[in-house]
């Protein structure tokens, strides 16, 4: 049976009497409440590209970064948000936010490089650049998260990936063109790329002459397809088997070659079309004439 004493201070404590004491009694159960929540919610990490994937803490999953060709360098993108509580005092009951995102530079196949993201920045954003010459296949690359300064363990995962030649397919249409001397031939390449990575093309020729051919550079974005016009103007009459070759700037191995044909021939009808080109010899009265023999031509006949 309990003192007289120590039965009147129970009562009061829980009949609400002993203000200080109960107020304390409530702040350490909404401790020990917080205490239990913050160690139940375990820290997860947001992939937002190039596919999106949740890796948790407590159950560690390997991510797909999808396909890259030799050379290409695939952008791993997450959230900031941990998950987890900050642990730091000015922070106190809101979320922690991870700081950085690292490769393991020991995971790296050889010939493989990276970049870490930047510190602070939203989204983070690490690089992995496939060796020029990597031959196809999948590889295994370790990633790591990094909080500073909130009390939040790096959280490491792994991330697949699979390097393919074949991550760019290029068509041409038409393959062959019948053109006047002085007009424009336009071939137009369709480049759909297959891969996880942003890239740069170049289109060039050979069995052109040397005047005639030039390389054109296209910017590729990944997962996209884009249409591409390539002119050639032929200075003399000829008939030529041409090589277009479409490759990437981030390794040779990753290129398409097609072949096609053009033809220029010189006809008073082709003279004709090539009129509305102007010549920089015509005096200015007679420039408007030949314009319209131009139009004429291109417009009325064949």
């Amino acid at each position: 049976m309990l003192p007289h004493n120590a039965l009147i201070r129970s009562q009061r404590l829980f009949s609400g009497y002993d203000g200080v004491d109960y107020w304390m009694f409530k702040q350490l159960i909404v401790f020990m409440l917080l205490t239990i929540a913050a160690t139940a919610c375990a820290s997860h990490v947001v992939v937002t590209a190039p596919n999106p994937a949740i890796v948790d803490s407590s159950a560690p999953q390997v991510i797909s970064l999808g396909v890259i060709g030799p050379g290409q360098n695939v952008a791993v993108s997450i959230d900031r948000g941990t998950n987890e509580q900050s642990k730091d005092a000015s922070n106190l009951g809101s979320e922690a936010i991870w700081d950085k995102l690292a490769v393991v530079q020991s995971s790296l196949p050889a010939g493989w490089q990276s970049i870490d993201s930047l510190t602070y920045e939203t989204p983070l954003t690490a690089r992995i650049i496939a060796a020029s010459d990597a031959a196809d296949g999948e590889y295994s690359i370790q990633l790591q998260t990094v909080d500073e300064y909130e009390g939040v363990a790096s959280l490491a995962f792994s991330a697949r990936v699979t390097v393919s030649r074949n991550v760019m397919t290029a068509s041409l249409n038409p393959p062959v063109i019948n053109t006047g001397i002085g007009q424009p031939a336009v071939y137009s390449f369709t480049l759909t790329s297959t891969s996880s990575a942003n890239d740069a093309f170049e289109i060039s020729t050979s069995g052109l002459p040397y005047e005639w051919a030039f390389t054109k550079t296209v910017f590729l974005p990944r997962g996209s397809t884009k249409t591409v016009p390539y002119e050639i103007i032929g200075s003399t009459q000829k008939d030529l088997p041409v090589k277009f070759t479409v490759r990437s700037l981030s390794s040779p191995l990753i290129q398409q070659q097609l072949n096609a044909r053009l033809i220029t021939t010189s006809s008073l009808l082709q003279d004709a079309k090539a009129a509305s080109l102007g010549i920089p010899l015509f005096p200015n009265s007679e420039q408007a004439i030949y314009s319209i023999i131009g139009f004429l031509a291109n417009v009325i006949w064949v």
